[in-house]
């Protein structure tokens, strides 16, 4: 008995295994489905805004947990830092509104540095 699924906010789903021997295997995804998947839903919205707006040059490389490695010409790092801020703000806001979003972005000069 109980929920057959779990929906991120934007309404992706995942199917819950049932039966008493994955309990705890479905309480674990009724508490982090939510949190988890609306954060890589925010993430792969970022991700989206920020192609659709970056200049020519600029070229999203990877994604790692919840950070992206963009690649940018060195004349517009500055600017596609605060461009990377800004799309992942609002794409995480759009999906926790009543969450206050923080994101950190740092210009390196190679991925080691980052």
């Amino acid at each position: 008995r109980g929920c057959k699924e779990v929906r991120t906010r934007t309404g992706r789903r995942r199917l819950l295994l049932g039966g008493r021997d994955n309990e705890w295997k479905r309480f674990t995804a009724l508490v982090n489905t939510p949190v988890q998947g609306g954060c890589a839903d925010g993430l792969k919205r970022a991700m989206i805004d920020l192609a659709s707006r970056a200049g020519s040059g600029v070229r999203i490389v990877s994604t790692v947990h919840d950070e992206l490695i963009v690649e940018a010409p060195r004349e517009q790092a500055e600017a596609v830092k605060i461009l990377v801020e800004e799309c992942m703000k609002n794409a995480m806001a759009t999906i926790f509104p009543e969450v206050p979003i923080v994101v950190q972005a740092k210009v390196a000069e190679n991925w080691g540095g980052k």
